[in-house]
């Protein structure tokens, strides 16, 4: 199930972020506590990769548009 996605461009290349809210999560004590995945515009699905954030179990509502800030700046 895809909660949300949302495609972005950078440097000529798409790709999408996929929210998945019943993903694992390698959250202690979390089962199904949700994922979002970074995936660059391909044939491969091994392409995509989980964008590791709450790694505290705290919510902080702008650590995902630093993530992928982050995230792109690296691709």
């Amino acid at each position: 199930m895809v909660g949300a996605g949302e495609s972005l461009e950078s440097r000529g290349s798409a790709s999408v972020v996929i929210g998945a809210p019943k993903a694992n999560t390698k959250q202690a004590q979390v089962t199904e506590g949700g994922s979002v995945f970074y995936c660059p515009w391909s044939l491969s699905q091994a392409d995509c990769h989980t964008i590791d954030f709450d790694t505290k179990d705290e919510q902080d509502k702008g650590v995902l548009k630093r993530l992928l800030k982050d995230t792109l700046s690296f691709t």
